[in-house]
């Protein structure tokens, strides 16, 4: 989970704006989506998801439970008159009509994504899952066992929920504009368990000259799976007897 504060808002940003991480995304998933719906992007964090998408799309509506993230994602991106942010517990801010589409982005729980997409939207939910099993941003290997790809795909089989996938993969790494932002943000962000703090030497090690104006970047790939499961079809006693737990 993102720690949102002055700091991650910031380095978050920069990411986004200079990888372009969110226009790629928004390509892949415009296909299988409803461009003249209603979008949700649930937990939209700073909004660059669901902005993205509003230059394609009728309207997009972003939900982030975070009120700091809520507040920079509504200044962030105040000029995108079809994009609009909500603050609050998605569960509690249903729509006055059923969104077409959801897009739930590295949201967590794949069974919350489906009673959400269920409650909520007339159309598809397409999720995005992580496809690795390596923290990415630590220091050191740490595996990663949660909310992967993988795990949602075996899911979904059990269930005997119909879902289409593709693979996706696109740079996701980290400019800097100084070596003690780095230390930041594997502060923010390692799972490493150690005794010393993380210093600027380490940091280094791991980095390459970026562009202008940043001159650090920490390259890196992000491999995800998007999965697209249509509302009509999450039914059934399997899954349904799942989602009554979270009802």
């Amino acid at each position: 989970m993102i720690q949102w504060n002055e700091t991650s808002i910031r380095l978050m940003s920069d990411f986004a704006v200079y990888t372009g991480f969110y226009t790629e995304l928004a390509k892949a998933l415009l296909p299988h989506l409803n461009r003249d719906g209603h979008i949700c992007d649930a937990g939209c964090g700073l909004g660059y998801l669901g902005a993205a998408l509003a230059k394609e799309v009728r309207r997009v509506t972003g939900v982030e439970r975070n009120p700091e993230a809520a507040t920079a994602a509504q200044a962030l991106h105040e000029n995108t008159a079809n994009f609009s942010v909500l603050n609050g517990d998605i569960h509690l801010l249903p729509p006055e009509e059923r969104y077409d589409d959801m897009v739930f982005c590295f949201f967590g729980n794949l069974l919350e994504s489906l009673l959400l997409a269920k409650r909520q939207a007339t159309g598809k939910a397409v999720i995005i899952k992580r496809d690795l099993h390596m923290h990415r941003f630590s220091m050191k290997y740490v595996e990663v066992n949660e909310h992967t790809f993988v795990d949602a795909e075996h899911s979904l089989r059990e269930w005997e929920v119909p879902f289409e996938t593709f693979p996706l993969s696109l740079e996701a790494g980290q400019p800097f504009m100084s070596l003690k932002d780095g230390v930041d943000f594997f502060n923010l962000y390692s799972r490493d368990v150690r005794s010393t703090s993380i210093t600027e030497e380490e940091v280094f090690a791991r980095l390459v000259k970026g562009r202008e104006p940043f001159p650090y970047y920490l390259p890196m790939k992000r491999n995800m799976g998007v999965i697209i499961v249509d509302t009509k079809n999450i039914e059934g006693e399997k899954i349904w007897k799942r989602l009554s737990h979270l009802s």
